[in-house]
């Protein structure tokens, strides 16, 4: 990455995120921490009365004193004030001169015409290769004719958007002017966000330039959805557009220029139509995650609150537009089995797209995928709690309406008195509210004793406390460990978790076949350390987790360690246990990013596996 490059990914970094530390620096740009440190240091002196990257107890920050120029800054302008000496700008202009001349290029003219030598442009034709690799595009080299670059016109025009445009200042001609004036009317109705006005201005520049010397788009571009051409403010640009250039744009012309008010959802795209194609991306992406037969989910739902995005998504990635990570790694962290199922459905959708993704979108993905599992556990998973109290009827109604503001209308409510209270199972219940000592109750159910009822924060901690002590408790599953240290195959292994669970009647004959089955169809291995086996049980309303430790580098087909976490999950479910079920997916998808020699560390006995599970449990729920 060239110096420029690294600069801007710097800033970007601190405005999207407040402070940065040095490693998580070093983990984006990919570079030393010298070389970050001079960057810096080069960086403030160019940006010097406008901005100023400081360090901060071992943590970078961004003091903005001109935001208006500091805007410019954003836009690319250190980009285009950069001259040949810079790695990047010789490389957009070769580029340039590539795809704007139909004819071969010689190497010692571009050499002559950047001012350095054959070496240097060789080394930036390599770099130049490796950047438009993502792109349908070719340069190719001919002995004695020199080099030029083969591609459809969308692809070369999308080369001149991302490679081109923010090195070089279009010409400020009076037709310019006005165009701007057109664009700006259109942001002024439209309310369109600047970043969709940069964009849109860049590319009516690249298209403009493309016409004027006859490379014109002649046919759809494929699986685009676009709906600006139904909106009167953006036929009013064309409209305004073709009479200052005295042109008539094609539909082709017209959807490429809509594109960058179609890939960011912004106030403006809110008004957009979902594509009508949209479920041919849509139910692949369902059909992947049924068969990993983990979960159940209200499709409908998640269609109607991800339809818009997805189908920006799928614009995004047909033009290879990638969403500034807001994130940085925390939704992974935070949402570990929503992650997952966001990765593939991605990956279905680079099946038919046949496109890299990038990693960006796994994390816009999974909050949708989170919405959807909260969306469920609300409106199927209601809670059951019990009242023990000694008052009367209209204090007990008061003390069940305190609990369910504050906790939430799902919570279901049984008023138990004094003189019932003992022969109740308040056991059966998630938790019990209380205002009188209680005995014969379990110590894994949770007791809020009722003294600061009208304490909303101490409430809501009380709860907070009995959903964690819930947790630990893992009523809905049953444990069984095993460590190995001989070597066998992986099918082996799986046989010796099976087995004892069909003799100990925790899983129905059926079940061994079906693990096989769906293992031959699709390995559940991650990372070859760790396998995910799971499959119905039809003998059980329990889950039943069977965990079994691979040490000495007993795996054959690896030949390292392993853990094989094998599931046999209920056909039937009730909402609690889904939600248990729910929970025990995160916490395993957490103990898989420690890696192996942590895991093995950590949980070498099924006592410290329980202790390891309800410490990584609190943590999530923190």
């Amino acid at each position: 990455m060239t110096l420029v490059n690294r600069w801007y990914q710097l800033l970007k970094l601190l405005v999207t995120h407040k402070k940065v530390s040095i490693q998580e620096v070093q983990k984006e740009i990919k570079t030393s921490n010298q070389t970050i440190k001079k960057d810096i240091g080069e960086l403030n002196e160019e940006i010097a009365g406008i901005a100023k990257i400081i360090q901060k107890n071992k943590h970078f920050e961004l003091e903005i004193y001109d935001f208006d120029f500091f805007d410019e800054i954003m836009q690319g302008k250190l980009k285009t004030a950069s001259d040949f000496n810079s790695a990047s700008k010789r490389i957009a202009y070769l580029l340039n001169r590539l795809i704007e001349t139909e004819d071969f290029l010689r190497m010692d003219d571009l050499s002559e015409e950047v001012g350095v030598s054959r070496g240097t442009v060789v080394k930036d034709l390599k770099t130049l290769k490796e950047m438009i690799n993502d792109f349908d595009v070719k340069i190719t080299g001919t002995p004695n004719k020199g080099l030029r670059i083969i591609g459809d016109e969308l692809e070369l025009r999308l080369l001149l958007f991302y490679f081109v445009s923010p090195y070089f200042s279009e010409t400020k001609t009076e037709q310019f002017l006005e165009e701007k004036q057109a664009i700006k009317h259109f942001q002024k109705k439209t309310n369109a966000s600047k970043q969709e006005i940069t964009l849109l201005t860049k590319v009516i520049g690249i298209s403009l330039n493309r016409i004027s010397s006859n490379y014109l788009l002649k046919k759809p571009i494929n699986r685009y959805s676009g709906c600006f051409e139904y909106i009167q403010e953006f036929n009013e640009l064309i409209n305004q557009l073709e009479e200052i250039y005295e042109l008539t744009l094609s539909q082709y012309e017209k959807d490429f220029i809509s594109f960058p008010l179609n890939i960011i959802n912004t106030s403006i795209t809110m008004i957009r139509k979902a594509n009508s194609d949209l479920r041919l991306y849509f139910d692949p992406m369902m059909m992947r995650i049924r068969r990993l037969d983990l979960i159940d989910l209200d499709e409908s739902f998640l269609y109607q609150e991800m339809k818009q995005h997805l189908s920006l998504l799928i614009n995004r990635v047909i033009f290879r537009y990638r969403l500034t990570d807001l994130f940085y790694g925390e939704i992974e962290k935070k949402y570990p089995f929503s992650y997952h199922i966001a990765s593939e459905c991605i990956q279905a959708l680079e099946a038919i797209l046949q496109h890299k993704i990038s990693k960006v979108e796994i994390s816009y993905l999974t909050l949708y995928l989170e919405l959807a599992f909260r969306y469920q556990k609300e409106h199927f998973s209601s809670k059951k709690v019990a009242i023990v109290h000694t008052t009367g009827k209209g204090t007990a109604l008061m003390i069940q309406r305190q609990i369910k503001r504050i906790l939430g209308r799902d919570i279901q409510i049984t008023h138990v008195s004094e003189e019932q209270y003992e022969k109740v199972d308040l056991n059966k219940y998630f938790a019990v509210f209380t205002t009188i000592p209680l005995k014969n109750v379990n110590e894994e159910t949770p007791v809020i004793h009722l003294t600061n009822l009208f304490d909303d924060s101490w409430l809501r901690a009380q709860w907070q406390k009995a959903k964690k002590k819930r947790l630990a408790g893992f009523h809905s599953t049953v444990f069984f460990y095993q460590i190995w240290k001989e070597k066998k195959t992986y099918q082996e292994y799986l046989n010796k978790l099976v087995a004892p669970l069909i003799r100990g009647y925790y899983v129905d004959e059926e079940f061994e076949k079906r693990i096989l089955k769906r293992e031959y169809q699709q390995s559940t291995f991650v990372n070859k350390e760790f396998a995910f086996p799971h499959t119905t049980n039809q003998l059980s309303q329990h889950i039943v987790l069977s965990v079994g430790l691979i040490t000495d580098q007993g795996l054959a087909e690896t030949g390292g360690n392993g853990v094989i976490f094998l599931f046999a999950i209920p056909e039937e479910m009730t909402a609690e246990v889904e939600n248990e079920l729910f929970e025990l997916y995160d916490i395993l998808f957490e103990l898989i990013k420690m890696g192996i020699d942590e895991f093995i560390e950590l949980a070498p006995t099924q006592e410290s596996f329980l202790k390891l599970i309800k410490s990584k449990g609190e943590r999530l729920h923190e």
